[in-house]
Formats: C-alpha cells, sequence, structure tokens
C-alpha cells in the first residue's frame, strides 16, 4: 500500500486546521494512527520474512535491499515526517508503536549468538539506512538516490565481514 494518499490527507488535514483555525487535532491524529499502523503492519511482514531466511551474506544483502526500497518509497514520507515531529508522533500509541517495531526492524540483521560487535554493526547497518531517507539528518548536499546509495554503500560495508 502506498503511503502517498494518507500522508497527503494528513497534510491536507493539517493545512485545513490551520487555515480555518480549528485545529481538529483528533481528525489529524486519526489519519496519523492510520498511516502508522499501514507502516507497523508492513514492518512486521518485513521482520517475519527476515527472520525465515538463512544467515547468510546474500540474504542479509537482500534483507537490506527490500528495507531500503520501502524506505525510498512507499515509508520515505512517514519516515521524513516522524524524524521532525517527533514530540507529535511520542504523543499518539501508534507512534510508540511505531517506535517499538522500528527497533525490532533494526535488530532484523543480528542473531542472540551474534558477538556484540557484529549485534552492534547489523543495526547500525539499517540505521545507515534510515539516515539515508532524509536529507536533514545527514547534512549532504546529495539528491535523494545519492543519499539512498551512499547509505546502501555504508550498510553493505558495516555487514560484509560476517
Amino acid at each position: 500500500m502506498s503511503m502517498n494518499w494518507p500522508c497527503w490527507n494528513l497534510a491536507r488535514a493539517c493545512r485545513s486546521s490551520s487555515e480555518t483555525g480549528a485545529g481538529d487535532s483528533a481528525a489529524i491524529g486519526w489519519i496519523l494512527s492510520s498511516v502508522i499502523e499501514d507502516l507497523n503492519a508492513s514492518i512486521d511482514e518485513l521482520v517475519e520474512w527476515a527472520a525465515a531466511q538463512p544467515r547468510t551474506r546474500r540474504a542479509r544483502a537482500e534483507v537490506l535491499d527490500r528495507i531500503a526500497a520501502l524506505l525510498n518509497d512507499q515509508w520515505r514520507p512517514l519516515i521524513r515526517f516522524a524524524q521532525v515531529n517527533q514530540a507529535a508522533m511520542s504523543d499518539l500509541p501508534a507512534g510508540a508503536q511505531m517506535q517499538e517495531r522500528m527497533l525490532t526492524m533494526v535488530s532484523v540483521l543480528s542473531s542472540p549468538e551474534d558477538g556484540a560487535v557484529q549485534q552492534f554493526e547489523a543495526r547500525l547497518a539499517v540505521i545507515a539506512l534510515i539516515l539515508g531517507s532524509g536529507p536533514f539528518l545527514v547534512g549532504l548536499d546529495l539528491t535523494d538516490e545519492e543519499r539512498a546509495t551512499t547509505a546502501m554503500t555504508v550498510a553493505t560495508r558495516l555487514i560484509s565481514d560476517r
């Protein structure tokens, strides 16, 4: 499911509320919660799929590819919104659920039997992809495509010695 439509509705609701002065925060919260629930479901699907994969270099690379594809497509608007509006996100139960899901996703490339360094590198690989999905976190003058490619290069290097 594409995240563009619900995010467009969220932006429209925010604009309407500010133009009318009504501040319909309940409607905005409902829309945002709905979008977050879609994101959470897609994270759950990704984590379930990743858990079923063999612990090989090729499988880890495929997991990174799938995360990057989602971050650079359907998740991009919500991830950017969440990065900019962390306070609003923390006020919503769905925002707390999103945070839990993101933590689960960050650990999808590691396993308990890995050493601390390997677990940390695996988590950093996913975090590199997340950072690469938003221009304001990296602070480099890159296009979305250049930033995503750079993030994937870093992520791949972090898991290459495993």
